[in-house]
């Protein structure tokens, strides 16, 4: 299940999907034909019901996992507009510091903004971003405790001010990551991808055991069909996984890129 999803991170899924539909089409037709050779008294015949039944579970799985996706896109999309917030908040209450805590406090939250940037950038695996993250929260506990020690160092009405304001802010902007990392491993269970691109391959196989046996090769709407599909596959999976790829790291991490811009 790993490496399912680990090409489906890459953004195969869609691929994977049409080669499977492809692959179930040519052997539907090879069946086909296979039936008519055997029994030349073989009468065409396809159980409408029974088509329309799979056909209607193909369309529920596919809903199912758009809607999933959509919400899962929608709520990672507002963890990282929440944490642009958070980080700037921290940023700026970080000038009720001594001037040296502020700056070093600064850099450190520069530093916390480049290592969630850059998550996606450089893995070869799905364990290289577990540890990526690990060590985004080992380094967000330190950003923590530093800031509490500079808190402590301060003195006077600038002291209450920084544990009144900066103190939550960087609790909370280390609370949001984690919910942003739990988000990172909330995607649906893998056997819901293999069901989908089991289904489809029936689809597809049914469609080429019917174009044989009818003598009827409707490839017009094969085509429009595979491009439909495909076109409703890649929005779920660029949805399911928004940072598989650079381009969608940008298009995802805007608000966070220009803020790191704003520094």
């Amino acid at each position: 299940m790993d490496t399912l999803q680990w090409y489906l991170y890459l953004g195969y899924g869609p691929f994977i999907a049409i080669a499977s539909q492809a692959a179930a089409l040519f052997l539907g037709w090879f069946v086909g034909k296979l039936v008519i050779k055997k029994n030349t008294h073989f009468v065409p015949y396809i159980n409408e019901s029974y088509q329309g039944a799979i056909f209607g579970l193909v369309a529920l799985v596919v809903g199912f996992t758009f809607a999933n996706a959509i919400n899962h896109y929608d709520d990672r999309k507002e963890n990282g507009r929440t944490a642009v917030t958070l980080i700037a908040n921290s940023y700026n209450y970080s000038d009720y510091l001594l001037p040296a805590d502020r700056d070093k406090l600064r850099s450190l939250i520069n530093d916390y903004l480049h290592m969630r940037l850059s998550l996606h950038e450089n893995i070869e695996s799905l364990n290289d971003i577990d540890a990526k993250a690990t060590n985004i929260s080992n380094f967000g506990r330190q950003l923590l405790g530093f800031t509490l020690e500079a808190i402590e160092r301060d003195s006077g009405r600038n002291k209450v001010l920084a544990n009144e304001l900066l103190k939550p802010q960087v609790i909370l902007m280390l609370e949001n990551y984690e919910k942003g990392r739990l988000l990172l491993y909330a995607t649906p269970n893998m056997l819901i991808y293999l069901m989908l691109f089991s289904f489809l391959g029936v689809t597809g196989f049914i469609g080429g055991y019917e174009m044989t046996i009818k003598h009827k090769r409707d490839l017009i709407f094969t085509f429009l069909y595979a491009v439909v599909i495909t076109a409703t596959l890649y929005l779920i999976f660029s949805m399911a996984f928004p940072a598989s790829h650079k381009l969608d790291q940008l298009r995802f991490n805007r608000e966070l890129l220009q803020l790191k811009d704003h520094l």
